[in-house]
């Protein structure tokens, strides 16, 4: 898992640096996938399984790396790239005016906190199917005690 959480972070800590990290970690996690498949198939035996009900505590490491990522790519987008002057054409670094660039990349990256508070807000973290199998095996279980 840990593995995994390491390459979450750079890819989103780090996407307004090199977009192309993400299609590169796609190709290296099918390759590890197909690696993995054939070693498990094929060279050893599979390994005992546990259940977990979730990520645990990688969920709140997950959570803070997106949080810093906001941060990072917003300011990655104002600072080095020439994408805010082509949006925002009267934001151009002059004498006097770094003020107006530091309110819009903070604008910018409440926004996207904001976006980010929403999501998380009402998207549900198990699907509407998911619960209902769950009530619905938990009613069944308590008949056939």
């Amino acid at each position: 898992m840990l593995e995994m959480v390491v390459q979450f972070g750079y890819i989103v800590l780090f996407a307004g640096a090199f977009p192309l990290a993400a299609s590169l970690a796609i190709i290296s996690n099918l390759l590890e996938l197909k690696s993995d498949v054939y070693k498990l198939c094929f060279l050893c035996r599979k390994p005992p399984s546990c259940r977990a009900s979730s990520l645990g505590g990688w969920n709140h490491v997950m959570k803070a790396i997106a949080v810093v990522a906001v941060m990072t790519n917003c300011y990655i987008f104002g600072f080095t790239s020439d994408q805010l002057s082509s949006i925002f054409p009267m934001l151009v670094w002059k004498a006097g005016q770094a003020r107006y660039v530091l309110l819009a990349i903070f604008g910018i990256e409440h926004a996207m906190f904001g976006l980010q508070f929403l999501v998380d807000l009402f998207v549900a973290n198990e699907p509407a199917h998911v619960r209902l199998f769950r009530e619905r095996d938990l009613h069944f279980s308590r008949f056939s005690n």
